[in-house]
């Protein structure tokens, strides 16, 4: 769903008559015309890249523009698409700033820029003015010729007046040709007039060059109508060439027609090399058909040259293939060079899903890759790898260093992946047999440099949470023994120092080694550095002032936010009590006892961008801000679940999203936010059943206890071995240390 106004602003008429009329007082408009320019400047770069369908294609694009951005604009400090759209929005309320400094009731700003008389009609006092139906017609009948898409977005401020239906048909007869996801998009304004057949014929043609998804996924809007089936089998026959995946998407919207195996085969071959991923992963959709092996194939090879991020992904489509393991050698074969840290995360996913089948092809993408790929494997993709993978791969790891004549110590890398490597150690327990690869004085000097080098001073909290996760689930007494003495000396250099800071990250570190070991000296320091207690939350701080507790969930449009998804409903659609409705683009799902409810409110995959702004214009409305916040994805997709995060939230779901980048990005949102994580890739038959059971907790209205909440939830999901993965709030100290510094 696009925002309440198109983003788009319009130059205003520049004729010379206009600009004879402009009063003097327009002085003051210059700040809001230099403003409006510089974000023209780039908003076709983003126009275009939102209507590209395949979403490495879209992220290409992406990159595109942000080049053009910084080099036409050198000063800003963007490297992401999230950070120019922020940028681009921090512009935007600039512009209606500056706006503000104008008086909209005037016939100039009405027929020149008119955006800013109906930004300016969103406050209740404006329609109070005794000319305001002459001022409005003026805008309305400006805006239809320089901005139609305004005209109908606005809508609703002029539909009772007289013009209202000429220009609602001027407007849609525009934007049908010149933007026809207006055309779809604002279809129920029109949708029994007439002329929409007319408009959506138009509409189908004009996207077959520009979008030709529209009309499919718009499909639901105009289903009923008596024209539905002949625009629909329009729309799929123009998106087999342009967009074949989405024509794979909407399978079932037309797999009921006469046609459906003929577009289907087309839209199959076609996305072969188009969209390999989605050949992939519509695969099901086709299966059954005789050139079913021949294109999965075909599909497979292609992906495995152009799009790897596919061919792993989707491994489960064709493990049984014979040319699989194949496939498995090739890439692996060219990842030994080049490992990105995204390629790594899907490669540990990859091991992680194949956890029931034999080692033999388990590991096979691994096998050839030397130690050092293995060991920045293992580094770049700790945040989701389970305890049989991490074993797998260091097993294997040890093994290619011995064939490769190395000791540890000249595998590892500089930098942060050493700290984050011993913890990944110390975590699994193989600490030890890790620092026996390599001479005892260079082992101890390795431990010594994690905790006496914290880095630059940027980086020093980062570095010390990693240490404190390393302490608290280190086992062996003799590395502790070893590890504490080394503290002790940091600490004693840093108080040397002068640096508060530096020695308060230390004396948290010392706490923290005070619940491992009993030494008297480091039982004062816990008294002294005392760590956050976040061992209960308060009922009341669940609750908005109108006693409901609102959540939100972010799925995200991968194969295992599609399944997440799925499950998450079939879970709550089995439990009678739970009310649900499906709200378009978001699920609502509701339950009350007494007087407290709790709502949740949660995005459908293919709408991870929209839903959750259609969910926040629905808490605008109602003037109230999420309490828990429950992230359902990989790590990659963590930033855009925690730039949602508000400062009330309390319960925030990250899964293995828990690194130190994530938690500080969520502790900056809410600081007093308690954080349920997992060590590896959480799995769905424990993610909903645990937090059904935290939702009836949140219902009781009783305080929750992390330590009893906790209990309860083992005897009843402590037979599945990945529940020792799930991390309490009150257990995950590296949280806790960030908080316990953060504080005055």
């Amino acid at each position: 769903m696009p925002p309440e106004q198109p983003q788009s602003i319009d130059q205003p008429k520049d004729s010379k008559e206009s600009k004879k009329n402009i009063p003097k007082e327009s002085i003051e408009q210059q700040e809001y015309i230099a403003l409006k320019q510089k974000i023209e400047s780039m908003q076709k770069w983003l126009d275009d890249v939102d209507i590209i369908e395949d979403q490495k294609d879209r992220e290409d694009a992406l990159r595109v523009a942000i080049g053009k951005v910084k080099k036409l604009f050198p000063e800003l400090k963007i490297s992401t698409p999230e950070e120019l759209r922020e940028w681009m929005q921090s512009e935007l309320v600039k512009i209606f700033a500056a706006a503000r400094k104008m008086d909209p009731m005037s016939d100039y700003i009405c027929e020149q820029y008119p955006r800013i008389f109906f930004k300016s009609i969103e406050r209740p006092e404006a329609k109070l003015n005794p000319r305001y139906l002459h001022f409005l017609e003026k805008a309305v009948r400006s805006v239809v010729d320089e901005e139609p898409g305004l005209a109908l977005y606005s809508y609703d401020s002029y539909k009772d007046q007289p013009y209202a239906k000429e220009i609602l048909e001027k407007a849609v007869r525009f934007v049908a040709d010149k933007n026809p996801r207006y055309a779809f998009e604002k279809l129920g304004l029109y949708k029994d007039q007439p002329y929409a057949k007319e408009i959506l014929e138009k509409a189908v043609r004009s996207a077959i060059k520009k979008e030709p998804g529209l009309a499919l996924y718009s499909y639901d809007s105009y289903k009923d109508q008596p024209y539905a089936k002949e625009i629909l089998e329009k729309a799929v026959r123009s998106a087999i060439d342009k967009a074949p995946g989405l024509a794979l998407q909407y399978f079932f919207y037309y797999e009921d027609q006469p046609y459906a195996k003929e577009i289907l085969e087309k839209a199959v071959r076609s996305a072969i090399d188009k969209d390999p991923r989605s050949a992939l992963y519509y695969y099901n959709s086709y299966k059954d058909q005789p050139y079913a092996k021949e294109v999965l194939e075909k599909a497979v090879r292609y992906a495995a040259d152009k799009d790897l991020g596919a061919a792993i992904d989707y491994f489960d489509s064709y493990k049984d293939q014979p040319y699989a393991k194949e496939i498995l050698e090739k890439m692996g074969l060219y990842l030994s060079n080049n490992l990105t840290s995204e390629t790594a995360l899907r490669i540990v996913r990859l091991i992680n899903d194949l956890h029931d089948v034999k080692d033999e092809l388990r590991f096979l993408i691994v096998e050839k890759m030397p130690a050092s790929a293995l060991y920045a494997l293992m580094v770049e993709g700790d945040r989701e790898i389970f305890t049989s993978s991490f074993n797998g791969l260091f097993n294997r790891f040890l093994a290619k260093m011995h064939a490769e004549e190395k000791k540890g110590d000249q595998v590892m890398q500089s930098g942060d992946g050493t700290k984050t490597f011993l913890r990944l150690c110390a975590s699994y327990n193989r600490l030890s047999e890790f620092l026996a690869t390599m001479d005892p004085t260079k082992a101890q000097q390795i431990l010594r440099d994690s905790v006496i080098d914290l880095g630059k001073p940027e980086d020093r909290l980062k570095n010390a949470v990693t240490l404190a996760d390393t302490f608290s689930v280190l086992k062996d007494p003799t590395l502790m023994s070893s590890m504490s003495g080394f503290v002790k000396e940091a600490y004693a250099k840093a108080e040397k120092s002068g640096d508060i800071k530096f020695k308060k990250l230390y004396g948290l570190l010392a706490s923290i080694i005070a619940t491992k070991i009993n030494d008297p000296w480091f039982s004062q320091m816990a008294v002294k550095y005392p760590l956050e207690n976040v061992s209960s939350l308060p009922s009341k701080e669940l609750f908005n002032p109108d006693n409901k507790n609102i959540q939100q969930y972010f799925f995200y449009k991968d194969k295992d936010g599609k399944d997440s998804f799925a499950n998450f409903l079939r879970y709550y659609k089995s439990q009678p009590d739970w009310k649900m409705q499906d709200r378009g683009s978001y699920i609502y799902i509701s339950k009350k006892i007494k007087d407290r409810t709790v709502e949740m409110y949660a995005n459908k995959p293919e709408n991870e961008e929209d839903g959750p702004d259609d969910i926040q214009k629905e808490f605008a409305t109602r003037n109230i801000k999420t309490i828990v916040v429950v992230h359902r994805g990989h790590s990659f997709h963590a930033a855009k679940t925690i730039k949602r995060i508000t400062d009330i939230a309390r319960i925030v779901w990250m899964g293995s999203c828990g690194g130190y980048r994530e938690v500080a990005g969520v502790l900056e949102k809410s600081p007093k936010a308690h954080i349920i994580s997992t060590k590896g890739t959480g799995t769905m038959l424990i993610n909903d059943p645990l937090l059904k059971a935290l939702n009836e907790t949140i219902l009781s209205g009783k305080d929750i206890v992390w330590s009893a909440f906790w209990a309860e939830a083992e005897k009843k999901l402590g037979k599945n071995e990945n529940f020792p993965n799930y991390v309490a709030p009150d257990k995950n100290l590296g949280v806790n240390f960030m908080k316990a510094y953060q504080k005055e």
